[in-house]
């Protein structure tokens, strides 16, 4: 998903209301920051479905980290 995706999604909800993210293990949190990141797709544990779809490189593609 890109940024203008990521708008359009939330442009079809109310302004005032809240948004979360998934808690380390359990429960929600606060977005509280913004973070750049330089990813690329994690081939390296593509079979372990509890590592993330993609990991850190310096090389890779910048991205937008919600935390």
């Amino acid at each position: 998903m890109n940024v203008q995706q990521l708008i359009e999604k939330l442009q079809q909800y109310p302004s005032e209301m809240q948004v979360v993210i998934s808690g380390h293990e359990d429960g929600y949190n606060d977005i509280n920051e913004f973070d750049l990141r330089s990813i690329q797709i994690n081939e390296e544990d593509r079979d372990r479905w509890y590592y993330g779809k993609y990991a850190d490189d310096n090389e890779g593609i910048q991205s937008l980290l919600l935390c």
